[in-house]
């Protein structure tokens, strides 16, 4: 059983897998009427059984959600994190289609390439993401979506060993450092220092050892941490910290900028991640940034809910 106007969007990611099942309303709108959420879907990190079991139950729960029964939509997109290479996509596609999702079209891509569609039905601009890691992406309008072949490019994004500037991990990394430094005597004196023994629950600075390596501490929760850096913004090591990790996302999206040559008068710049969305000032910092070397865009677009622009990814596939 198929049902013709109805398309669905997943949004997988290394925490949470989201669903929304929508019903098309004219040519590029659409009307969400059942919502799904589940763990985590990127294949590098839960590996793909997992991964799987959760992208189908957040499918199921959309369903339900609707009060429908679960049947194959007229077009699906699938937006997970991990999905980078043809060969994990081929993955992806290949699931799909074995479970018969969707009755016309199948589009799989990273997540990344729908933050721009959420903030643009052409899908033409910048993704710039500052969460637990960081990464730009930008994207022209054109291509087959169904396809995933548009012109597209891509700054930052290496990972926290070699990259990840500006992310809520880096932020948080830094500030670290930073306390460290203040406890020995060989850096500044900061505020930081006093706020992390708070959070971390210990009396002494040297405590802070036994705390950050635990197994208590993997990446995300450290990257938490970067709410204490913004917390001390009034201080002059976390004003620094911020005011270069602002500036590493702003030359992120420069770069993926310059790479395509894109207009960005004619483009959006849409910005995602808890560290982006929780912080409207460090926002304004790096389109500062930005303005600074003459990069304006049409458009700057927080985007709390790129999942949305999944399912217009799937609406678009079935008009190219």
């Amino acid at each position: 059983m198929s049902v013709a106007d109805h398309v669905l969007g997943v949004d997988g990611g290394g925490t949470t897998t989201i669903a929304w099942l929508a019903s098309r309303e004219g040519r590029d709108g659409f009307e969400v009427f059942g919502h799904g959420q589940s763990g985590p879907s990127n294949l590098r990190v839960a590996g793909f059984d997992v991964a799987s079991r959760n992208v189908d139950q957040a499918i199921q729960q959309a369903f339900q959600s609707a009060g429908m029964q679960q049947c194959q939509v007229q077009s699906l997109c699938l937006a997970m994190a991990g999905s980078d290479r043809q060969a994990e996509r081929k993955q992806w596609r290949s699931w799909a289609e074995s479970h018969q999702l969707a009755s016309e079209k199948l589009v799989v891509t990273n997540d990344a390439v729908p933050v721009i569609f959420a903030a643009n039905p052409k899908g033409q601009g910048i993704a710039l993401i500052a969460g637990t890691g960081s990464l730009a992406l930008g994207r022209i309008a054109g291509g087959n979506i169904a396809r995933d072949d548009g012109n597209t490019a891509r700054a930052g994004g290496w990972g926290p060993l070699i990259g990840d500037e500006g992310s809520g991990y880096a932020i948080a990394l830094g500030a670290l450092r930073a306390a460290a430094k203040a406890a020995d005597g060989r850096g500044e004196k900061t505020e930081l220092l006093p706020r992390f023994c708070q959070a971390l629950e210990v009396n002494d600075p040297s405590q802070i050892i036994s705390a950050i390596y635990s197994d208590t501490y993997d990446r995300s929760k450290i990257a938490s941490l970067a709410s204490i850096v913004f917390d001390a913004a009034d201080d002059q090591v976390a004003a620094n910290i911020i005011h270069q990790a602002a500036l590493e996302l702003a030359l992120m999206a420069h770069a993926a900028t310059d790479q395509l040559g894109l207009d960005t008068q004619a483009s959006v710049l849409a910005i995602t991640g808890g560290v982006a969305l929780n912080q409207p000032a460090f926002v304004e910092q790096i389109v500062a940034h930005l303005r600074d070397r003459s990069v304006v865009f049409a458009k700057t677009s927080l985007e709390k809910f790129p999942v949305a622009g999944a399912v217009q990814m799937a609406i678009s596939a079935l008009q190219s």
